[in-house]
């Protein structure tokens, strides 16, 4: 994750606000549709294992993957050909460049998937590593050897590593557990796969959307910096994320535990204030003053964080306690609320609306979380 966000910050430079708007544009499209079409059917597969899955089943599993990417084709071409036309042009070769990109990082996503499936971390985790020096060394090399521009430059490398690591993955599959790539009815894992589409889809839905609206609505400049801005705070995904996970699997009640802690509402506002300056002053030291959004908005996406990671922790120890029909529910109101929210405060209030817009709804839900049902955290 360091590795990749110090290459982000390099190209980025590079790139100039506006280019890096434009890449931002193209690879939160992808991973949006990708993750919301697969996300479902590659949790159903996590939750059978390697030592649960008939050959049928993965048959299936492999015929409704290719229709999901196929379709998320279609999605990816028609999105990027309405932002063509009725928001910024793209140039024939990016927006070619950017079909290549959508197919190889889906199918590299589902490698990696199959890889958990099959409980190779190690593998995964190598592969992980790698795939960042692969995008940096043909960056580079690229760079030396063909006339292109920077953002066709980053696609190139991009498309490059997933590729080496995809097909490095189905060797390792097939030499280590015999996996073999064969095709069946898609209907039997679509029915399999009931259900477990809802989380995680608003989750992957949820934590992109913000820049899809501000694409689409407010001065697409706007998006590299937000970008920027972003990442640097989103980079902390870990800690929650790791929280949760050990929350399910231990049974813990940590979070009720932290949540008793005196003065921690007065720790996180000091805390959240401290990383805020020393985040501005990191950007405009490093990019430069055009890169820089203003503290207000920062700050609210901060807290919008915060909010998400609560959001995140609570709807985990709700499944501990044995409530997880309202822990979908509640991920489902996230998901019809961020939305409308997001986009009618960006309009009234620019920018600073669309993280106000989340985090107003991300407060609202948890609100929700920790009251149905008599059950308080």
């Amino acid at each position: 994750m360091t590795l990749a966000l110090i290459f982000a910050f390099y190209y980025s430079k590079e790139l100039g606000v506006l280019s890096r708007s434009y890449l931002v544009m193209i690879m939160t499209s992808s991973i949006l549709i990708s993750t919301s079409l697969t996300s479902g059917t590659t949790l159903t597969l996590r939750n059978f294992g390697k030592q649960k899955t008939p050959n049928e089943n993965m048959r299936s599993f492999h015929s409704l993957i290719l229709l999901e990417i196929l379709i998320g084709i279609l999605f990816y071409f028609f999105s990027l050909l309405a932002f063509s036309e009725f928001k910024y042009p793209l140039h024939p070769s990016l927006f070619s460049i950017s079909l290549l990109y959508f197919i190889v990082s889906a199918a590299h996503l589902i490698a990696f998937e199959i890889l958990i499936s099959y409980a190779a971390f190690k593998a995964l985790a190598i592969s992980e590593i790698v795939t960042i020096i692969l995008q940096i060394l043909s960056y580079f090399f690229i760079g030396t050897m063909l006339e292109l521009s920077t953002a066709v430059r980053v696609l190139t490398s991009f498309i490059f590593s997933y590729s080496v690591i995809l097909v490095s993955t189905f060797i390792y599959l097939r030499r280590n557990y015999g996996y073999e790539v064969q095709f069946g009815n898609p209907m039997i894992y679509l029915g399999l796969s009931k259900g477990n589409h809802t989380l995680g889809i608003v989750l992957g839905i949820v934590d992109r959307f913000d820049r899809v609206i501000i694409a689409w609505s407010l001065p697409l400049i706007l998006l590299g910096k937000y970008a920027i801005m972003s990442s640097c705070i989103s980079f902390f995904r870990f800690v929650p994320e790791t929280i949760g996970k050990l929350i399910v699997s231990s049974k813990s009640n940590i979070l009720h535990k932290y949540l008793q802690l005196k003065f921690i509402s007065l720790w996180v506002f000091v805390l959240i204030s401290v990383a805020v300056i020393c985040l501005q002053a990191f950007i405009s030291l490093f990019f430069g003053p055009d890169w820089l959004l203003s503290w207000s908005i920062t700050f609210v996406f901060a807290l919008q964080e915060l909010a998400r990671g609560m959001f995140q922790l609570t709807t985990n120890y709700k499944v501990v306690l044995g409530d997880s029909l309202n822990a979908h529910r509640a991920a489902k109101y996230l998901l019809f609320l961020t939305g409308p929210l997001a986009i009618i405060l960006s309009q009234w209030l620019g920018v600073i609306g669309v993280p106000l817009g989340f985090l107003i709804s991300y407060v609202f839900v948890l609100l929700f979380v920790l009251r149905v049902r008599g059950h308080r955290v």
